[in-house]
């Protein structure tokens, strides 16, 4: 794998959300633990926007949702089904709750780490759903609020990436029953 640079604030702002969802595909979710780094390439996101009714900000701001409500690329963690964390990223300007849950990641580098976080025997179906990713990466509440263009948690690319194109598909978003049909779930 070449060297890595983090995405720096501006790659978050300029772009609308299903813009920045979709070219949050392809790259790299980097997580720092204390004497282990976690890589995996971003490959399954959705988009929620403000006036989605199966997005958490579609009634307003609140408690719970202020970070979507904060500058792109500003962490947002719920707790789902009393069950599990999901990891979302806000997508718009400051005030505009939107945002893209990150879905699923191709493991790169940390495997076993992951193996361990998810209480697993292999590779098997690792990451591919957002719970899934948050146990591997060790995500949770500490994190909400987080800037994901900071440690220990952030996104990244290749250092010397060559901008080749990559076939972005969509779909319905997966688990939801409002606005079900919205063609929001992206995936290479």
């Amino acid at each position: 794998m070449k060297d890595l640079k983090i995405l720096k604030k501006e790659f978050y702002s300029n772009k609308n959300t299903i813009e920045l969802a979709k070219s949050l595909l392809g790259k790299y979710l980097v997580r720092e633990l204390d004497s282990t780094i976690l890589i995996g390439k971003i490959n399954e996101v959705e988009a929620y926007l403000h006036d989605d009714p199966a997005a958490h900000t579609y009634r307003g701001k609140t408690e719970r949702t202020k970070a979507m409500f904060e500058e792109a690329g500003t962490v947002y963690l719920y707790f789902s089904y009393g069950v599990h964390w999901c990891f979302n990223i806000s997508g718009n300007e400051v005030g505009v709750g939107e945002g893209i849950l990150i879905r699923g990641i191709e493991p790169i580098v940390g495997i076993n780490t992951m193996i361990r976080n998810r209480n697993k025997k292999d590779i098997k179906g690792l990451t591919d759903g957002p719970a899934k990713v948050t146990q591997a990466f060790q995500i949770d509440n500490k994190l909400y609020g987080h800037k994901i263009w900071e440690p220990p948690l952030y996104i990244a690319e290749e250092e010397d990436e060559i901008l080749i194109p990559v076939l972005i598909k969509s779909s319905p978003r997966i688990g939801i029953l409002k606005n079900a049909d919205a063609m929001l779930r992206f995936y290479l």
